[in-house]
């Protein structure tokens, strides 16, 4: 029997809160919400694109002004699935645009303290631990050299992509291949 060649479409929503759009694909997940969040950086200047990756990883590594990381994250095990950061390059046509995204999942019954824990992370996170940037910075640092280490051959492919293709460039300053 033939594949079917005709895609199917996903529910699609868009419309304003705030003068934010917002995009919604309103289908059965049984009973999970899989909000996603992104921020545009493309205003950040180019020799700071680095920055945003150490940024965006480690936005879950803060105090808030309410509560230590440690009790942060139990109350991100306590209510949601997963909350993460991270930062990513997206071509649409010939633009790129780099965005910081947050990623949470809950269930649908704990979307009031989902929200109000997405709150407290993009709101009053504390950036207040120099030391906690470093060992981050060299974690990122021993990762990236484990990676070229063990994968030189893409690293080498991507790092000459970079040459031609701006989306490919973008992702050299981001992650630094």
């Amino acid at each position: 029997e033939d594949l079917n060649t005709e895609l199917d479409r996903v529910p699609t929503e868009i419309y304003t809160v705030d003068g934010v759009s917002v995009i919604s694909h309103p289908i059965t997940t049984l009973g999970i919400s899989y909000p996603e969040l992104y921020f545009e950086m493309s205003d950040i200047p180019v020799e700071d694109i680095p920055y945003l990756r150490v940024f965006s990883e480690m936005l879950s590594e803060w105090n808030t002004t309410k509560r230590s990381v440690g009790e942060f994250r139990n109350q991100i095990k306590k209510h949601l699935g997963v909350l993460f950061s991270h930062t990513e390059a997206v071509k649409n046509k010939d633009e790129i645009k780099l965005y910081t995204v947050v990623k949470l999942s809950c269930l649908e019954s704990k979307k009031r303290a989902a929200i109000e824990l997405l709150r407290e992370f993009l709101y009053e996170t504390v950036f207040e631990n120099p030391e906690l940037v470093r060992q981050n910075i060299k974690q990122m640092y021993t990762a990236s050299v484990e990676y070229a280490t063990a994968r030189g051959d893409s690293l080498a492919t991507k790092r000459d992509a970079a040459k031609h293709s701006l989306y490919d460039a973008a992702g050299e300053k981001l992650y630094g291949y």
